[in-house]
């Protein structure tokens, strides 16, 4: 699976309870990462965690290495705003380097696992936050 650059998409999935795992496909198959008693938080960055995966000269890395540590000093727990803060510090924003346009973030999303919501922020504009819960399909809830 690729996108239209050819990059390897890669999925990080999460149950009501916190339980997260990601899923990476390299030389077309599936493999399965799932959290251990000894790590709380999967972190997803473009870095692919799986050895052989989508690894550009090590890009993402950065990008994870800086969230990691956010999580580490805060001992895994942050709010909402200062997760979509985190994902604005490290979101993409670069010239692509043989196509002619720039790489961004899409959309940055923080997940509630508790209250089953989804805060959303589209197209670089972290000012504008968006938030949809599983149980109201269809709302939105500009903030």
């Amino acid at each position: 699976m690729h996108d239209l650059l050819g990059i390897n998409y890669h999925y990080q999935l999460a149950d009501a309870n916190g339980t997260s795992a990601i899923i990476e496909y390299v030389d077309n198959k599936m493999v399965v990462i799932r959290q251990d008693e000894n790590k709380k938080n999967l972190i997803l960055t473009n870095y692919f965690l799986t050895e052989g995966g989508d690894n550009h000269d090590g890009r993402g890395y950065d990008r994870y290495e800086r969230i990691e540590t956010t999580l580490n000093d805060k001992n895994g727990v942050i709010t909402e705003d200062d997760a979509m803060d985190l994902l604005s510090q490290v979101a993409l924003n670069y010239q692509h380097k043989t196509l002619k346009h720039m790489v961004i973030a899409l959309w940055s999303a923080v997940y509630n696992c508790n209250e089953k919501s989804m805060l959303l922020c589209a197209g670089m504009d972290y000012t504008k936050k968006y938030k949809f819960y599983v149980d109201k399909p269809g709302e939105v809830i500009k903030l």
